[in-house]
Order: C-alpha cells, then sequence, then structure tokens
C-alpha cells in the first residue's frame, strides 16, 4: 500500500527542513504496511518546488508518481511548471513547453503502460486552442531495450528482443506485461530489422 499525506487539492509535500534540505518543497513518497508500520520513505525533487499529484500501480510491484516541478527534475526545464513523470525508483521524465504543463492523473492501461492526463498552457501535443488545453499521454513502464521488462536494459533483453522481432505472438505470450515496441529502438514507430544495430548501440551505452 503506498501513502503519502493527502490536502484539500492534491498532495501535502513536506518542506525541505524537515527532511534536511533548505530549499523549496521535494515531493516524497513512502510505503506502509497493512498494519500501518512504515516500511520506507523517500524523497526526491530539484532545487526548486516540486509536487506530485497523482499515484498510480506500475508492474512488478513498481508505482508511478507524477505532478508538475518548477526546477529541472527530469531535464531541463521548459519554462514555468514542467510535467514529470517517474516510475519509482527506476526512472524519471520531464517534459513540458514554455507555459505551465501540469499532470493530474494516472491509470494503467493494462499493455505494460500508463496513460497520463492534465493540461498545457501551451502547445504540448498539437496547437493550443486558448489558454489551458487537456492533455492525455502514454507511457511505458520500461525503457526502450527493457524487453524482459525486469526495469534494466542489459544483456539479458537480448533474446527478447529478437523474439519480440522474430515471433511476436511467442514473446507475447511470455511476457504478457511487455510492449514490443520497447524495441523500437530507432524511434519509428515500430519494431523491425531496422532497430538492431540501435539496440545493440544502445545496449553498449551509445544510443543514436
Amino acid at each position: 500500500m503506498l501513502l503519502t499525506e493527502f490536502a484539500p487539492i492534491g498532495f501535502k509535500h513536506l518542506p525541505k527542513e524537515r527532511l534536511g534540505l533548505l530549499v523549496g518543497q521535494d515531493v516524497f513518497l513512502g510505503r506502509y504496511d497493512s498494519a500501518g508500520n512504515r516500511v520506507w520513505i523517500s524523497q526526491f525533487g530539484s532545487s526548486e518546488n516540486d509536487y506530485a499529484l497523482a499515484l498510480a500501480p506500475a508492474g512488478a510491484g513498481g508505482v508511478m508518481v507524477a505532478g508538475y516541478t518548477h526546477g529541472s527534475l527530469g531535464g531541463p526545464n521548459a519554462g514555468g511548471r514542467d510535467v514529470f513523470l517517474a516510475r519509482y525508483p527506476l526512472w524519471i521524465r520531464q517534459f513540458g513547453t514554455s507555459s505551465d504543463d501540469v499532470a493530474y492523473a494516472l491509470a494503467p492501461d493494462g499493455a505494460g503502460g500508463v496513460m497520463v492526463a492534465g493540461y498545457t498552457g501551451g502547445s504540448l501535443g498539437g496547437p493550443n486552442a486558448g489558454r489551458n488545453d487537456a492533455f492525455l499521454a502514454r507511457f511505458s513502464f520500461f525503457d526502450r531495450g527493457d524487453l524482459n521488462c525486469d526495469g534494466v536494459f542489459n544483456g539479458a533483453d537480448i533474446d527478447p528482443f529478437f523474439l519480440a522481432l522474430g515471433d511476436p505472438a511467442v514473446y507475447a505470450a511470455q511476457f504478457p506485461n511487455c510492449d514490443p515496441l520497447l524495441g523500437d529502438m530507432n524511434r519509428d514507430g515500430r519494431l523491425d530489422g531496422a532497430d538492431i544495430d540501435p539496440f545493440f548501440f544502445c545496449l553498449g551505452g551509445k544510443c543514436p
């Protein structure tokens, strides 16, 4: 069970001075057992204010958390508030426009990914229609190349990569919670032979 402190709107965040830092506010995330005993608590953030507004379960016992940051939490800030999305504790991403962008909701899609919804004051997924627009995005629980969906892209993903490439039906049966498009290493929207060289480049730490 994952818990955080709830306020009337969104989540309540502990000032950094209460958790060992001195600037702004950080996100905190805690896990409690069924008896209410704290298993762990963790904190992450930038040098600016960072707010978590949504939680959702991820595969293999993980958790997705999303909200917004005024700083550079998972990449350079694009301006104002940026959306952040984290699969704790494996990775964190940040995206946005020069205007304010905020994620308010997360939901697993049942196919190895998560849907993210919120609003943008800019042109995030298309031309802005006026003032704040809604946005909807899908992200995989796992990073590119992680074809066995264990949370790590390494040599253990070579066989699943070639299985997804050569026999998608068998791959889907063996890895039902994985998305074969995790093997789309050249980002052209499909998995095919053109992804083989980029796969090995990325495996060697030199993603194209």
